[in-house]
This record gives C-alpha cells, sequence and structure tokens, in this order.
C-alpha cells in the first residue's frame, strides 16, 4: 500500500467520489497495528538464523538484524480491536495567486500524524506552518 487514499492508489480522491463498502475493497485483512521503536526492537533481538541481507536493515541501535526463526518457545499474542469505518476529516487549504508566475505552484505542508515520543513532531510542523501562512498573508497584505 501506498500514500494517499487506499482506495484510489497513486490517484488524488474528489468530492463526490463514489467508493465501495470496505468490506469488498479490496483493502488487506492482515491484522495490524503500529509499535514503538522499542517495541520493534525487542521482537527483532527474539529472531535467531543468519544474518539478514544489509538492504533488509534498519537503525535501531543493538538489535542483530537475523532472519529467524526465533526461539522455539516465543510466542506473540496480537489483539486487534479496530473498527474500520468512514469519518469525515478536515483539510485547510489556502490560495494566493502569484503577480509575476500565476500558473507556477508551490504547496506547503506539515507533518499531521505521529506515534510515541515524536508526538511533539506534528505540533512543531503545525506552529511553522502557522507562522509561515501568517508571514505570507503579512507579504501579501504589504
Amino acid at each position: 500500500m501506498g500514500a494517499g487514499d487506499p482506495y484510489s492508489p497513486g490517484f488524488p480522491s474528489f468530492n463526490h467520489t463514489q467508493f465501495p463498502p470496505v468490506r469488498s475493497s479490496g483493502l488487506p485483512t492482515i491484522p495490524a497495528h503500529p509499535i514503538s521503536a522499542a517495541v520493534a526492537a525487542h521482537l527483532l533481538r527474539q529472531l535467531t538464523g543468519p544474518p539478514a541481507p544489509q538492504s533488509w536493515r534498519g537503525l535501531l541501535p543493538e538489535v542483530p538484524y537475523l532472519l529467524g526463526p526465533g526461539e522455539p518457545n516465543f510466542r506473540l499474542q496480537l489483539g486487534v480491536h479496530n473498527v474500520q469505518q468512514s469519518v469525515m476529516i478536515n483539510n485547510v487549504f489556502g490560495c494566493i495567486e502569484g503577480k509575476f508566475e500565476p500558473d507556477h505552484y508551490l504547496i506547503v505542508g506539515a507533518q499531521r500524524d505521529s506515534l510515541g515520543p515524536g508526538a511533539a513532531r506534528s505540533g512543531v510542523g503545525t506552529a511553522i506552518l502557522l507562522e509561515l501562512a501568517r508571514t505570507f498573508v503579512a507579504m501579501v497584505q504589504n
């Protein structure tokens, strides 16, 4: 799966677009749950076996990146209780027409999602984006 609307991969979603019901949408039904880097490192340390190729290795410190399998007595129970539902989300969009090159576009955005200790990142990005918007407004007014 890639970024964007999972119902129209590679293409934007438009208002009033009809989508299939979630159950018949073709979206994957595998259990999935976001985890922190600390939990991922703990799970990866349980693996044994030959080393993974260099291109498969991540940047978690003190993780040997082995291919597995793991210890025979290690068990992991994953309970996922997600509820799939369509919800309305809001987006903010502004446009300032350029004076010299009105046919060129500049798109500015900020990170809006985060997990675990990185939760402040989206707040910082939003604060910078708001200040940038205020600066653009001041430039247009002056």
